[in-house]
Parts: C-alpha cells; sequence; structure tokens
C-alpha cells in the first residue's frame, strides 16, 4: 500500500481549484462482472473516512482481463486540517461506498458548521 498527499489547496485566476490527484493504475477483473465496472473508494486518514469517490465508464469485461484506470481524484470538501491528512484509497464494495456516503456528507457537513461558526462566516442565504 502507498501513501500519497493531495496536493495543497491554491488560488487560480481569482478563483479556488479544488486540489486533485491523477491516479493511473491496473485492475485484473478476477469474478465475472454483473454488468458494467464501478470502482468506490474512500478517501483515508489512517483508518478514518474522510472523503468518498467512485471511477466509472470503465466498460464491461470478462474474467482475467486487465483494465487500465485513468482517474482523478478531488480533494474531499471538508476543512483543511481533515482533507491535508487524507493520505490514502481504500477500494470498497459498493453497499460499503453509499453507506459511508451519507455518513460522510453529515459528517462534512458538520465539520463545515464548525469552522463557519468558530470564524463567524455567514452563508449568503443568512445576509
Amino acid at each position: 500500500m502507498k501513501k500519497v498527499s493531495l496536493p495543497e489547496y491554491a488560488l487560480f485566476g481569482g478563483g479556488e481549484q479544488t486540489a486533485r490527484l491523477h491516479v493511473e493504475f491496473d485492475i485484473v477483473i478476477t469474478q465475472n462482472p454483473e454488468s458494467y465496472i464501478g470502482l468506490y473508494y474512500l478517501i483515508m486518514d489512517d483508518d478514518t473516512p474522510i472523503g468518498y469517490g467512485s471511477c466509472s465508464g470503465l466498460g464491461k469485461h470478462a474474467v482475467g482481463d486487465t483494465v487500465h484506470v485513468k482517474d482523478k481524484i478531488v480533494a474531499p470538501d471538508v476543512p483543511a486540517k481533515y482533507a491535508k491528512a487524507c493520505n490514502m484509497l481504500k477500494f470498497v464494495t459498493e453497499y460499503t461506498y453509499y453507506s459511508q456516503r451519507d455518513a460522510l456528507r453529515k459528517q462534512a457537513k458538520k465539520w463545515n458548521e464548525e469552522l463557519e461558526a468558530k470564524y463567524g462566516i455567514k452563508k449568503e442565504d443568512d445576509k
């Protein structure tokens, strides 16, 4: 398992760009897929999920096929201290992905609300 860090956040041309990481890897099909292949992953801080994502458009393949995957991992929309801690992708089942995704959306909203309260940030709607 190789650990990586997402790039730092930065401003380009006056607009905020999300941090992203381009990845390439091969997968070997070991089971007969029922339909098109989908890869689901959690963006981890060691053992703690911080974000989530998926790769689609991989087509239909048979057992034994090697599929080359190229994708762009986008940093989760969470406060920077959590995003900077991300160091690993953990590939999971579709079921795990959707259950964790829902929990992570709630957690990310809570983190962002805490950050807004700490710095007195008001959303456009709150004016």
